[in-house]
């Protein structure tokens, strides 16, 4: 596979947290999209680190109102950079989402069998160049990779602007 091995957690959860966020910081500063840099939301900082992290490693607990770790996205963390810079590629597809955010539409990036999902969205800051912004990456249940399929299927090959 192209995509490098996955990061289990092996010891204890700070350690593997930093190594996690040693990934996903080395390989969002190279990632591109169609040519323009993909950021990573920083606000609020939790425990040090920025809130984008947060959302690719874990997954929001609707009875506790907190967000907890989701091992099979810290997993594929080393996933997200490569993904990014795969479309283009057969080795991924990519579209624009059908519901509105509140920049406009999210892009997704998945692999062709919809088993990973890379989301994130166009941003612009005054007359600097757009960039993309990572929102978050993860691993669709049954229900959203059908739902991903159809959206890809009505949508088609995502061309930018």
């Amino acid at each position: 596979m192209w995509l490098p091995p996955i990061m289990e957690m092996e010891g204890d959860w700070d350690e593997y947290c930093d190594s996690l966020f040693e990934a996903f910081e080395r390989d969002l500063l190279g990632a591109r999209f169609h040519g323009r840099r993909v950021g990573r939301r920083k606000m609020p900082e939790v425990a040090g680190k920025p809130d984008g992290f947060w959302h690719v490693t874990s997954e929001f607990d609707k009875d506790s109102t907190e967000r907890i770790p989701d091992l099979r996205r810290c997993e594929r963390v080393p996933w997200i950079g490569p993904t990014i810079n795969a479309v283009g590629s057969d080795r991924v597809l990519c579209w624009q989402s059908p519901r509105r955010a509140p920049n406009g539409h999210n892009v997704v990036i998945a692999l062709p069998t919809f088993e990973y999902a890379v989301i994130h969205g166009h941003r612009r800051r005054g007359t600097e160049q757009p960039y993309m912004v990572l929102i978050t990456a993860f691993v669709p249940r049954s229900r959203r990779r059908a739902q991903f399929a159809a959206e890809y299927a009505a949508q088609g090959e995502y061309v930018p602007e």
